[in-house]
């Protein structure tokens, strides 16, 4: 007897058929739990699904559509008939619905718009035409009362969201062939159908070979491979040449379509760093390698761009480690990187004699093993020396860190703390928030970096963040484990970031693919632990920090580069303080400089003058009013560690006018003359003027009685009444190119008597 759930599942697919039902079915009330009422049910649904002349061979029963081992809560899912989409209109399903076993297979129910179709097959119509006139192999139909026929097709679990061929069979032209006036083949229309159960959506279209795409899985699987060969590039250029040929309905049929058809940014913005012309010295960088194009950019080709900032006398190239993704890059986007063997055959072709190896790798694992190996046949051609990795030296044990852990744990949590909108970490942790810092894993021995890294966390106080590994190496960093530390720590907010150098296909896939139920994401949501889940697609070598240590492990073999700048600002004295002594400014400052600088006049005015070893400059005493300039070259010394650099920096210096010196005083207090009615007189000496600059000039107060010369010499006039007179002499100094004009006074009385 079916339970509850499965008579609600036949009333679902029975609905697309109930204009068939004899009334009296319905004129009473029916009850789910009723036994006599579902065994109604089932009577009428034996009766009415089975086509006439098949009713041997349609499937009827619970056991005939479901499995013996069926369960009793399978998911009925109603296809919205706007979300039905029809792509031939002689082919045109109306309605829809499916039952979702709890196997994954479905039952498939569909109502065609009219009767020219009586059968389905399942499969091409080639297997069609092989299998023959064969009814009972096929998939009757069933005509309602509208006589549009309604047929059940059952699908796999592999064949949701997938293109499913079948054929459907004409019935005008199947009567003609058993008349004997056409051919069976003539009768098949090869179709296919597309289900969708999360989006509720149903595709119908003709059928389409698959041979074309299929080609295309079968030369991306080519390429997909570690092992470069002599054919590797032709390889890549071949399966381009045939996903470029495919239809767009063709390429939905091609199992790895992402592999061309996902975009990932755009590849022109990243240098691939394999041009020759390399020179003596070069600093071969070394990754792993990521197809994504944008965040290749932004990670590895900004830690290559940094190091070529800082050591702008090596030559910078570029090799990955990953053959299959060198194979997708060239093959998607026509770029072509080195694999190590290229890029050291390249070196020695362009005869290289010094090569730094950069690993961008995050610590001395598998890969960076292998690259030693890599390197071994070409160390007797070129000096070959290779630096540290991110994280520096392994260590023996999880106790074990190193500055490059704690600048690198630093550097990746202040910036997850930043993308999720804290301060710092601290304050993420008072807001219920957890950080999972989501590594590679591998079963190398260098593993207990990992282990390390979350030692380094914890002494840095950060209890809220916690590193894990994709592969779950070691065990202590598996997804289920970091999940089962966050939520007993009582963190309620996740944000999941990247303990990767590129932020790729793991970072993308393996941490935040919210469709994957493996997903890191999807692991911590379904745990229902969380109030939030949140993914920070973003790797380490985006961070300029981590470009920085890469840069300094480079500074082990080489010296850096030093970029230094000066500035000097304007310096001023005047005349009158230069006359008694040279006056010296500390006018130049200088940036960037990492060892000792020292300074040299170049060019300019002579009466400049600098310290060699301080900078500061000296104008000569005795310098004239003006403006002087002069260029002074600085250096910053060589060291083992840092190139010498050169920087050359204007100074100037204005001697201004100083401020007229000149005194004036009245030689005596009264000034005594006789009264004459007729003649004037003079009086000599009056005022005393010293220390003047520039031409004299005179004027009088009183002009109605007195006069003054050129020469400071007063004229009393002829008649000027007995009296005492107050006068003022204004003396004016028109100064000269070190002083400026001024002006001075006395005042004295004047007798006549």
């Amino acid at each position: 007897m079916m339970k509850k759930t499965k008579f609600v599942a036949w009333l679902v697919i029975l609905a697309m058929v109930i204009t068939m039902l004899p009334a009296t079915v319905f004129a009473a009330d029916i009850e789910a739990d009723d036994p006599d009422a579902v065994s109604i049910v089932e009577d009428v649904v034996e009766e009415q699904v089975v086509a006439p002349e098949t009713k041997e061979v349609q499937p009827t029963t619970e056991e005939a559509v479901y499995g013996e081992e069926a369960a009793v809560d399978d998911t009925i899912i109603i296809i919205p008939s706007e979300n039905i989409t029809n792509r031939n209109r002689m082919f045109k399903v109306e309605t829809a619905s499916a039952v979702e076993n709890t196997d994954g297979t479905v039952l498939l129910t569909i109502q065609m718009s009219a009767a020219g179709y009586h059968y389905f097959f399942k499969g091409t119509k080639d297997e069609a035409i092989a299998n023959g006139d064969k009814p009972e192999t096929w998939i009757a139909g069933t005509p309602n009362a509208e006589g549009k026929y309604v047929f059940q097709l059952p699908l796999t679990a592999d064949e949701i969201d997938k293109y499913v061929s079948f054929v459907s069979i004409s019935n005008t032209k199947y009567e003609e062939y058993k008349e004997g006036k056409g051919s069976f083949a003539a009768a098949l229309y090869g179709r296919r159908i597309r289900l969708n159960l999360d989006e509720k959506t149903l595709l119908t279209d003709d059928w389409l070979d698959p041979a074309p795409a299929q080609h295309v899985d079968e030369l991306i699987a080519k390429i997909q491979s570690q092992k470069f060969t002599s054919t590797t590039w032709a390889d890549c250029e071949a399966a381009k040449a045939a996903w470029d040929a495919l239809s767009e309905d063709e390429k939905e049929l091609v199992e790895e379509a992402d592999y061309f058809g996902l975009d990932t940014g755009d590849a022109s913005k990243d240098d691939p760093l394999n041009a020759d012309g390399i020179g003596e010295n070069e600093i071969l960088v070394v990754s792993f390698g990521t197809s994504f194009n944008d965040n290749r950019a932004a990670t590895i080709g900004a830690i290559e761009k940094a190091i070529a900032k800082a050591y702008p006398n090596w030559s910078v190239r570029r090799a990955f480690t990953a053959q299959i993704i060198i194979n997708h890059i060239y093959a998607r986007d026509g770029i072509k990187i080195d694999n190590v063997e290229q890029a050291l055959d390249r070196a020695v072709a362009n005869g290289v004699k010094k090569m730094i190896v950069q690993p961008t790798h995050l610590m001395h694992g598998e890969e960076y093993d292998e690259l030693q190996e890599a390197l071994a046949p070409y160390k007797d051609q070129i000096v070959i020396v290779v630096t540290e990795p991110l994280l520096g030296e392994v260590g023996e044990t999880a106790a074990d860190v190193n500055t490059d852990k704690i600048e690198v744990a630093k550097a990746v949590v202040a910036a997850a703390c930043a993308d999720a909108g804290y301060k710092d970490a601290a304050a993420a942790e008072a807001d219920g928030a957890a950080i999972v810092l989501m590594g590679h894993g591998t079963a190398h021995p260098a593993n207990i970096t990992y282990e390390q890294m979350q030692t380094v966390m914890n002494k840095l106080g950060y209890g809220n963040v916690f590193i894990g590994t994709v592969e779950g190496l070691p065990e202590s960093t598996e997804c289920e484990a970091v999940i089962a530390r966050v939520a007993a720590a009582g963190y309620k907010k996740v944000f999941l970031r990247p303990l990767m150098v590129v932020a790729g296909d793991h970072a993308n896939n393996d941490m935040a693919d919210p469709d994957d139920d493996e997903s890191w994401y999807s692991m911590f949501t379904a745990t229902g632990n969380f109030d939030s889940v949140e993914c920070q697609i973003k790797g380490l070598g985006e961070l300029k920090d981590v470009q920085d240590l890469y840069v300094y492990h480079v500074n082990e073999e080489a010296p850096m580069a030093q970029t230094i700048k000066a500035t000097a600002k304007a310096s001023s004295t005047d005349y009158a303080t230069l006359a008694k002594k040279a006056q010296t400014f500390d006018a130049i400052t200088v940036k960037g400089a990492k060892t000792t600088l020292s300074y040299a006049f170049a060019s300019g005015d002579k009466e400049i003058s600098v310290n060699a070893k301080n900078g500061k400059i000296t104008i000569a005493k005795g310098t004239n009013a003006g403006t002087y300039t002069a260029k002074i070259k600085v250096t910053a010394a060589a060291t083992e560690k840092y190139e010498a650099a050169e920087t050359t920096v204007t100074v100037k210096v204005t001697v201004k006018q100083s401020k007229q010196p000149m005194v004036v005083k009245a030689t005596k207090k009264t000034q005594a003359v006789k009264y004459n009615k007729t003649k004037k007189q003079t009086i000599k000496n009056a005022v005393k003027v010293t220390k003047n600059q520039g031409t004299l000039t005179y004027k009088i107060s009183n002009t109605k009685y007195f006069s003054i010369s050129k020469k400071g010499v007063i004229t009393v006039k002829a008649g000027t009444p007995k009296n005492s007179y107050k006068v003022t002499v204004t003396v004016t100094a028109k100064g000269n190119k070190n002083y400026k004009k001024g002006s001075g006074k006395a005042t004295f009385t004047i007798k006549v008597k």
